[in-house]
């Protein structure tokens, strides 16, 4: 899965917010409320998100997605899945804990550890 390397940890988890509240149509302050961070932060992470054509905006309008930008969310949305859902089903820890550590984890880990995660649920499935 490829993720610009320029694009921080946290810039990738405006993207992925843009997925979950529905990548078209989302306001700063929906943003700001689910991150649970300032609007002038997710006003700053916008402005950047938009220099690298990731993000469109109407003046003072909605937030949406460019494709560049829903490919990249995407992408970090299924890292994200894939290592949460492999904590639950293969080492038994609860939602809780998945969640918290996927979110942390999902920047950092190589796609050949995400492959062999993705292998073995696969097996689990057979």
């Amino acid at each position: 899965m490829d993720i610009q390397t320029d694009i921080t940890s946290s810039l990738q988890d405006y993207l992925e917010t843009m997925v979950e509240l529905g990548k078209y149509g989302v306001r700063v302050t929906d943003m700001a409320d689910h991150l649970q961070v300032s609007k002038a932060s997710v006003n700053r992470a916008i402005n950047r998100l938009k220099s690298l054509e990731l993000i469109a905006q109407e003046p003072y309008g909605l937030l949406s997605l460019t494709d560049a930008g829903l490919h990249q969310a995407t992408a970090v949305l299924q890292r994200h899945t894939l290592i949460r859902t492999f904590f639950v089903k293969v080492l038994g820890v609860s939602e809780e804990t998945a969640e918290n550590d996927a979110c942390r984890i999902e920047h950092h880990i190589s796609d050949e550890s995400l492959k062999g995660m993705a292998d073995i649920l696969q097996g689990l499935q057979s």
